[in-house]
């Protein structure tokens, strides 16, 4: 699927106008390295952040943004980078929500769009990318329950929603569905157990998982439900 603004049909170039389409969308570029570097002028595949891929040489199969100073808002048009297989903005000052459109990158495997000043909800298209293996959407301030669709994503090995603004529950199942993870962190939001599982439920965070190294659920926060009351210890591990 194609997500355009001016109905343009596909093109060779269809990875080129949604870079460009990110780029329009930059309000704050202090150290020019999209204002100089992404031009026409310049093969889109040698541009700042970008690689393309040996196969399909016209394809963009990473984009990363880390640290760049950036300020802005994230497009639709992202959506139709569909070989995009890492996607790194992390540490910058993208605001505005979060396009559901990322749920179209179905090779995508690392999601990082931490510290930066995101808000509104999860998308709940999150929970179709079948290939993620990290995401990591922290310190930002995003609302609404997690959708649990995500933690149905076999391959995900590192999740982590700390510091956000985040309410509901977490599935009491989430060693069965995540067989691969390593680390889960959900800090200083606003979620607790769902009281209309088993008693032992809240077993979840003081015995992680057997794969889990790091988890990180809450921070002396309280939990209260029918079956368990009391605190959760900060950096459970």
């Amino acid at each position: 699927m194609e997500i355009t603004s001016t109905g343009s049909s596909y093109n060779v170039s269809t990875d080129e106008s949604a870079l460009l389409a990110i780029k329009n969308r930059i309000t704050s570029d202090p150290n020019n390295l999209l204002l100089n570097n992404w031009t026409q002028a310049t093969p889109f595949c040698n541009w700042y952040g970008v690689t393309c891929g040996t196969r399909h040489t016209t394809r963009v199969i990473s984009l990363r943004l880390l640290s760049a100073g950036l300020s802005g808002t994230i497009p639709k048009e992202i959506g139709n980078l569909s070989f995009l297989v890492f996607l790194e903005f992390g540490n910058n000052s993208f605001r505005g929500d979060v396009p559901q459109e990322i749920g179209f990158l179905r090779r995508l495997r690392h999601l990082s769009l931490q510290l930066n000043e995101l808000t509104g909800p999860i998308p709940q298209s999150f929970g179709s990318l079948g290939r993620l293996q990290l995401l990591d959407l922290s310190n930002n301030n995003l609302i609404g329950t997690i959708p649990f669709s995500i933690f149905n994503i076999s391959s995900l090995r590192v999740i982590d929603f700390n510091d956000n603004q985040l309410h509901g529950t977490l599935p009491v199942d989430i060693c069965g569905n995540l067989p691969r993870v390593q680390g889960l962190s959900a800090s200083n939001n606003q979620l607790g157990v769902n009281s209309h599982q088993s008693a032992n439920a809240h077993k979840l965070f003081i015995f992680p998982c057997p794969e889990i190294s790091s988890l990180e659920v809450f921070r002396r926060k309280l939990v209260t439900s029918q079956y368990f009351k009391g605190y959760i210890w900060e950096g459970i591990i």
